[in-house]
């Protein structure tokens, strides 16, 4: 296709200010028309968290609880008929009893057109903005020169609100900055209308209003299929330099998240060595200077910052090239924050040694080196917090773990997992005070391996929760350690 072709495919349709209802709370009652029709007539509500210390926001709609959304998350669209008003009320959960309401209105269904709620900025006094538009027709959306084309239907919102404005640029694939067409500009809360293009790959760029320096630009992105979706451009809590993410909403419940292609990534190391002391860790090649140095056993060392790629690690003794282990695998995707975890498994191997006196069965016990590497999470919610249970004792191949609060016992705890060893798996408990129990069957009863007392609040953030050996010869007593996520 010509060049010439390509920019007027792309120039189809300018980006103009949103005919739309974006309002506060306060005013959201003046949002949207309504009047009679019939029975078959529908629109639609989508809730959208964008908040970054939120816990998951549950909408209820005529005392029926639809779905909640954690932050940079999406509920499905739901379908309701326009004969009436609807109680819609907005609320997380503070405990088994009790809802922390944050919004409440009638809502308004209209006729073929989509309402896009979200929430926004501090959810102590979260913004509360309301989008209402249309639905695109995708039957007319056949390019009108060629009937095999489909077209899908993009819109962008801007979330980010460090930005007054942000100037959007969008361009095919295979096709440089240089070469993609301006859209138009977005003030913060600002919803475009709608594109229509041929379904196909894409890349979006996005820069400070009036300036052509990318701040962020997206890998690429596949529209296989004619369907509508919004573009929501947020705030990155991962570690890369861009201050955008995006997001892709569609009608069903789960969005895609995309970061800045060419975004440095971080991790940080846990010391599951027992026995071996502390350790440094090289990046591809033993050499003069270590990236993490020092890193005791059952500890975490801090953060790296790296461009995002393939990396072989190598562990040594402290301050020796001494190599324990090496050429382990990590690969770290823009604006990745993952943690690796070093323990060791027994192996054993026969010995065919006539003078084999190590056991009588002749079996030497050996060690082998393994990593679990897990993504930490991005999660700020003030109310809530992920918790990671990371299994790292061979003695036993799964443990239950229970959160039990000051009114429970483990029999009535609400909140549990079962974990497997050598896997992380997770929950979710709101603020409060918990005795933490990891249990195992053992002889048709329930044997206590390790606990913990905690009280999870406002500054707790999400967190691991590392179960392991003792590191005492021939014992069977195991630590239990609670460790922020994030240095």
């Amino acid at each position: 296709m010509r060049q010439e072709d390509r920019r007027e495919k792309l120039m189809a349709k300018p980006l103009l200010p949103a005919s739309l209802c974006a309002i506060t709370l306060a005013l959201l009652t003046g949002c949207g028309s309504g009047g009679s029709s019939s029975a078959d007539d529908s629109g639609t509500i989508q809730l959208y968290n964008v908040s970054s210390n939120a816990p998951a926001i549950l909408m209820t709609i005529d005392d029926i609880s639809r779905s909640s959304a954690s932050f940079g998350e999406t509920t499905s669209n739901y379908t309701y008929e326009v004969d009436d008003e609807y109680e819609l009320e907005l609320s997380w959960q503070e405990d088994d009893d009790n809802e922390q309401v944050i919004y409440e209105e009638l809502l308004e269904i209209v006729k073929d057109e989509r309402k896009l709620l979200v929430v926004a900025g501090d959810i102590q006094q979260p913004d509360i903005i309301f989008y209402q538009f249309e639905e695109e027709d995708l039957v007319d959306l056949k390019d009108a020169d060629d009937d095999e084309d489909d077209q899908f239907v993009l819109k962008f919102l801007n979330m980010q609100a460090g930005f007054s404005g942000v100037d959007v640029y969008l361009s095919e694939n295979d096709e440089t900055f240089e070469e993609a067409i301006l859209l138009g500009q977005l003030s913060y809360s600002e919803m475009s209308q709608a594109f229509n293009y041929d379904t196909g790959d894409y890349k979006i760029y996005l820069t400070e209003a009036g300036n052509t320096e990318v701040l962020f630009e997206t890998d690429t992105l596949e529209f296989p299929y004619s369907s509508q979706y919004i573009m929501a451009l947020r705030e990155n809590t991962g570690p890369g330099e861009s201050p955008f993410a995006m997001d892709k909403i569609s009608k069903s419940s789960s969005t895609v998240e995309y970061t800045n292609v060419e975004s440095s990534a971080e991790f940080r190391v846990y010391n599951g060595l027992i026995g071996h002391g502390t350790v440094d860790l090289y990046l591809d090649e033993v050499d003069d200077s270590p990236e993490m140095s020092a890193i005791a056993e059952g500890a975490f060392s801090e953060s790296v910052l790296l461009e995002n790629g393939d990396y072989a690690m190598h562990l040594t003794a402290e301050n020796t090239t001494e190599v324990m282990t090496e050429n382990h695998l990590l690969t770290l995707n823009s604006n990745n924050d993952k943690t690796v975890f070093f323990y060791e498994t027994e192996v054993d191997e026969d010995e065919n040694d006539d003078d084999c006196h190590i056991h009588d069965d002749c079996t030497e016990v050996e060690y082998e080196t393994n990593t679990l590497t897990v993504d930490n999470s991005y999660g700020h919610s003030l109310y809530d917090h992920q918790i990671q249970m990371i299994h790292l004792t061979d003695e036993y191949s799964a443990v239950d773990v229970y959160f039990v609060r000051h009114d429970e016992t483990i029999d009535s705890a609400q909140y549990s997992l079962y974990s497997k060893v050598f896997d992380s798996t997770s929950v979710t408990l709101p603020n409060d005070s918990y005795d933490i129990y990891v249990t195992t069957t053992q002889n048709e009863g329930e044997l206590i391996l390790a606990s913990l007392a905690v009280t999870l609040d406002e500054d707790s953030g999400d967190l691991f929760l590392v179960l392991q050996d003792d590191g005492t010869p021939d014992s069977e007593q195991f630590t239990l350690t609670l460790t922020s996520q994030t240095d």
